[in-house]
């Protein structure tokens, strides 16, 4: 039996698994969001961005907004890789900067880095506006476990399935990301990502991510 997995973590380098989701060959899923193995300071601002508000069904992304409100805005339009961030919000975000001379020099700040190679806690501009708020204050639902937790709960789901299972994977990252939760020895696959975001499925989730994964692999292969 085939399992795709895809994972989200908080920075290319040192990186900490935040959130996995697999969906089996058949269909059946398994997604997970976790409290107690990454921090705030630890994510690059495209994950503050991008990944984190879509979170706990948006709920994560809600909380973030309300903290920093045209700050996340500047944050997206900075580590926009993937064309998301529309011409409407780009002239509303103008409109902000043109009113709101903190979040101008906050602009000034970012221009001329690397924004994919900073951390939060690089980003003193943020430093005050997400004091107090880690991964517990901020993810909520029943998906939501600790690391502990799902090292014991993935094995008994996956025991429901008949077979060794093969996990398909399209980055190196989600192996060694799994295997620090599970004390399990599985076999893994690495295939090409052939996933169609056009589609309609969400972008830097990752179940949607893994929905896609099996999608394209067995649209290509069967």
């Amino acid at each position: 039996m085939r399992f795709f997995l895809d994972t989200e973590f908080t920075h290319l380098v040192d990186p900490q698994l935040i959130s996995f989701g697999i969906v089996s060959e058949n269909g059946r899923e398994y997604y997970r969001e976790l409290k107690d193995t990454w921090t705030l300071s630890q994510c690059s601002l495209f994950v503050l961005g991008w990944v984190l508000p879509l979170l706990s069904n948006g709920k994560t992304g809600d909380r973030l907004n309300s903290r920093l409100q045209s700050t996340l805005d500047l944050i997206q339009f900075a580590t926009d890789t993937d064309c998301q961030f529309s011409k409407q919000r780009e002239k509303l975000l103008n409109q902000h900067l043109e009113s709101d001379p903190a979040l101008m020099d906050h602009l000034r700040f970012l221009s001329g880095k690397d924004t994919s190679d900073l951390y939060v806690r690089n980003n003193h501009f943020l430093a005050d506006r997400l004091r107090g708020l880690s991964p517990e204050s901020l993810l909520l639902g029943e998906q939501v476990m600790t690391g502990t937790q799902v090292s014991q709960d993935l094995p008994a789901w996956l025991d429901n399935f008949d077979g060794e299972p093969t996990v398909c994977i399209d980055s190196q990252y989600d192996k060694d990301l799994l295997q620090t939760l599970i004390n399990q020895t599985l076999k893994f696959e690495l295939i090409p990502n052939l996933a169609d975001h056009g589609s309609g499925l969400q972008r830097h989730h990752a179940l949607a991510d893994a929905r896609e994964l099996r999608i394209g692999f067995l649209a290509e292969y069967g």
